[in-house]
């Protein structure tokens, strides 16, 4: 039964009559006469009976009214968020981003982007990598800026740049005069460092270990209460280059580490998902901010 056949079996039943339905539906009632005779010959039993007091519901009828509302109610579902999408590609960019990149270069590149498209509403939001994972596939967002992506079932990643750690020492120490520390410089020294949980943590936390495991780890699971350790001289807190900026303590030295591991920056978003005009100028924004 095709789906205007239903529509029209619908209306007919709802309403008790083809000239009611008629005007539902904004059709002559030939046109509905003539379609609802076809959909009976399809299915090869009358939907109606003609009385005296016009279109009685056969049996068959009753039991398919149910079904038909549920079509319709969800092909009404679908018409909604067609045309959501339609004007979402014309006039919003729905975007997440790691919580630092957020604080840090992502509020600059939203600026960017709003100041030359004032038209375009914005959703912005913070989000963990499994977060991000979930929401994509979900379709609550469309675009997500992440550090060290990798591509998941159904998920493709887009590379913006690369980026590098840095050491967060006491600005009075004796590493805060180097130019750069290696890992072997920081042997002896407690270290704070993200959880494992994040993709940069692990990255680390492997690093680390392999090369010059350190006396003491100080595990946690935000950027915010590592800077505010290494601001309380409780370790050496080494964290991604673009964390570091939400460091605006005097008291605080953000010193580049050498051979440390580098690590992407990129959007991810989803497999066959083609990026609008917008959101590929919101791109070449951040692009721009993780590279200023």
């Amino acid at each position: 039964m095709r789906t205007r056949h239903i529509e029209i079996f619908h209306a007919i039943y709802a309403a008790g009559s083809i000239s009611q339905a008629a005007s539902v539906l904004n059709v002559s009632q030939p046109a509905l006469s003539k379609a609802l005779r076809l959909a009976e010959q399809e299915l090869g039993f009358p939907l109606f009976e003609r009385a005296a007091s016009g279109l009685v519901p056969t049996r068959e009828a009753d039991e398919l009214y149910t079904a038909a509302a549920r079509v319709k109610a969800e092909l009404a579902k679908f018409q909604a968020v067609a045309r959501d999408v339609q004007l979402r590609r014309r006039t919003s960019v729905r975007i997440a981003m790691a919580p630092s990149i957020a604080m840090s270069v992502g509020a600059n590149a939203v600026a960017r982007f709003a100041e030359r498209y004032p038209d375009i509403n914005l959703h912005v939001e913070t989000m963990h990598y499994d977060e991000v994972v979930a929401a994509l596939r979900d379709e609550t967002i469309d675009v997500a800026v992440m550090y060290h992506p990798s591509s998941r079932p159904g998920l493709r990643v887009v590379p913006l740049t690369e980026g590098k750690f840095v050491c967060l020492v006491k600005a009075d120490t004796a590493l805060a005069a180097k130019g750069a520390v290696s890992l072997a410089d920081l042997v002896g020294h407690p270290i704070i460092q993200l959880s494992t949980q994040a993709p940069l943590g692990q990255l680390l936390s492997q690093h680390v270990d392999a090369q010059h495991p350190p006396s003491r780890v100080i595990v946690a699971n935000t950027y915010y209460l590592a800077l505010s350790m290494a601001e309380r001289g409780l370790g050496l807190a080494v964290v991604d280059e673009f964390a570091a900026q939400l460091s605006t303590s005097d008291q605080v030295a953000i010193v580049p580490l050498r051979e440390g591991p580098t690590f992407d920056v990129g959007a991810m978003l989803r497999e066959g998902h083609s990026l609008s005009k917008a959101e590929a100028e919101l791109l070449d924004d951040f692009g721009y901010a993780l590279t200023a």
